[in-house]
């Protein structure tokens, strides 16, 4: 089960905004990681 599958069918709209907003911290998460993993 995809997590974008979960958000379309999330019949609360407040629950799918905390979704994508988690979705989009993730990411930041992740670029974090990799530039403190790879030091240019």
């Amino acid at each position: 089960m995809s997590l974008n599958a979960f958000i379309s069918n999330s019949e609360d709209l407040e629950e799918q905004l905390s979704a994508e907003e988690f979705i989009k911290t993730l990411k930041k998460v992740c670029k974090i990681i990799n530039y403190l993993s790879n030091p240019i």
